[in-house]
Order: C-alpha cells, then structure tokens, then sequence
C-alpha cells in the first residue's frame, strides 16, 4: 500500500458515495483529487470530508490538462456513469473503479467497449466484499462446493412511488440492472455465471413498464442449478440461500449469515469478523484496498468483460429491449 499512497487518484463525483469512498480512502492515507459538478454537493462534501472539489465536471477538469491517474473511482449519478467513464478514457488509460452498475443500456455497454483501456474497468459490486460473503465462499469451499442457490431481489414499489420525482426517467426504467443487480451479482459470484437460463416477466409499474414481478431458473458454468423470484408491487426483501451438499447458508440481510446442516432444521447465528463492514459502508474497505494495492484477491472484483458476460442475462430477467 505504501507505494501506491504516492500515486495520483482522482475520484468523480462528490455525492454520498463519493463520501463514502473517500472515508475508506483516507484511513488508508489517501487523499484523492475529487471532481464534482455542481456548488451544493461540493460544499456538502467539503463539509464532511474537509477535502476541496474541483467544482464543473469532468469535462471543465480534463480541460486544464492534469498529471494522467494511477487510478480513477468514478461515483456519479446512475446515467452519467458510462459517459463520464469514457471521457476518462479518452484523455488516459488508468484503472478504473465504477460505481455499479456501469452501464445500463446496450448503447453504454458498447460505448465503453471501444474506447481503448476499457479493460481496465472494474465494476463495485461491493457486497461480493462483505464479511458474510466472503465467510459464505471460504464454507462453501470447504464443502466442496455450492451445489443449489435460490435469491430473491424484491424492490419496494411502493417506496419508489414515492420519490419518482427525484430520479432520473431513463435509471428507474432500466431499475432491475441500476438497482436490483446487486443482489443478483452477489447471486451469481457465489454460484457461477449461467449458462441456461429461463425467465419470465408479468406486470407492469408506471415507472418500470418492463414488468413488476420476475421468475426464473437456470443452471450456472459451476453446474450449480438456481431459481430467483421477485415481485415489486408485494412484501419482500432482498437474500441469498446457497447450498453445499453439507451445509445451507442464509444471507438475510445479506450482511448477515444463518446456516442450516444436512439433518437438521436448526439455522445457527455466525460470528463474522466484519469491523471493516462495521466502520465504513459494507464491502467498501476491502473492495477499494484490493483495487488499489493490485492484491491477488484481485478477480474477486467484477471486471469489465464479465459485466459483459452478465449484462445480457439481467436484461432478460428484467424483460428489457435496449
């Protein structure tokens, strides 16, 4: 880590996130040159951080020609994570942290395929960071490994009515991928990518006219069979179950883990050594310093090719056309 605290990262945006992200880095002794667009989300940041934004935006910033990055974390709005990060790329090649979940459109999808350096994108799928998580996979292995996962990615509909006003049209339509997604990404690192999968879509909400309820099952490239449900206009929540052929583990909340054994009915607490997911946002802390210090544990982060691999299998669980 040491050598990489004399190396330049900029951080784009200056919102909650970008709030977060600077919390982990700053226990680390990293101060970032962070990028904001407008004076109030700036001046909050300040506020909170007592680190200066470049106020204007990315574009306003490459325009004074600075020093190119040893690294960027992009953590802007949902629609403006693709074009901000291809700007990135236009002036340099570093690697890159994106908030998740990228991209949400083909059209974004193939905007950040051709600019060059692309590769170095990874996307934050933070909760394949969490304690629970990671206790799930060490357990799993131990096991032998995953055998069945069943999950559930539930939205709150009646929640997201409720500030409609206050996002933007084109994220809520594509909300499966903008939100749901972190729970199926976590889904799917556990238990493989699929390689069948058969979904169907119902319903509809004035704001995601795609559908409102989704089901599906399919079998991943672990030959791990796996079933999901979600109905956004009912209860529910978000969780994981993953089975090994000894052991049922329950991710519910997904920061916290039961497991079940094979002849019981018992589901047990487990103790998780989870301060860092205590101290700064969940997964946060490990996922940055794996990104930053270049760590074997590196493939733990979800890269740009595999978000590729992922991106046309969400757009058939949400029912999705673009």
């Amino acid at each position: 880590m040491s050598d990489n605290l004399k190396k330049e990262i900029w951080l784009i945006g200056a919102g909650g996130m970008a709030i977060e992200y600077t919390k982990v880095l700053s226990s680390m002794g990293i101060i970032p040159i962070v990028i904001g667009r407008g004076q109030a989300s700036a001046q909050a940041f300040t506020k909170t951080t007592g680190i200066e934004v470049f106020c204007g935006g990315i574009n306003a910033f490459l325009e004074t020609k600075p020093k190119k990055p040893f690294a960027v974390i992009v953590a802007v709005n949902v629609v403006d994570l693709a074009k901000t990060t291809a700007r990135i790329l236009n002036y340099a090649h570093p690697k890159i942290l994106l908030e998740k979940p990228g991209a949400i459109t083909s059209d974004e999808i193939k905007m950040l395929q051709a600019c060059e350096g692309s590769e170095h994108i990874k996307i934050a799928y933070n909760r394949r960071f969490f304690a629970s998580t990671q206790r799930v996979q060490k357990l799993l292995e131990e096991d032998g490994g995953p055998v069945s996962c069943t999950f559930e990615f539930t939205e709150w509909g009646h929640r997201i009515a409720d500030v409609i006003d206050q996002k933007d049209p084109k994220e809520m339509k594509h909300w499966l991928i903008a939100n749901s997604s972190h729970v199926i990404d976590l889904a799917f690192y556990l238990a493989g990518i699929p390689r069948k999968l058969d979904a169907s879509v119902f319903g509809s909400l004035p704001w995601h006219p795609s559908g409102s309820i989704f089901c599906g099952s399919g079998i991943t490239q672990k030959d791990v069979s796996f079933s999901y449900h979600a109905n956004w206009e009912a209860p529910g929540r978000w969780w994981v179950e993953i089975m090994s052929s000894e052991r049922r583990f329950k991710l519910c909340p997904l920061e916290s883990v039961q497991v079940q054994k094979k002849g019981t009915i018992v589901w047990d607490d487990l103790i998780l050594n989870d301060q860092k997911d205590a101290e700064f946002k969940p997964g946060l802390y490990d996922m940055v310093n794996t990104f930053i210090s270049e760590k074997e544990e590196a493939s733990k982060l979800c890269s740009f090719n595999e978000f590729i691999q992922h991106f046309p299998l969400l757009q058939q669980i949400a029912g999705y056309k673009d």
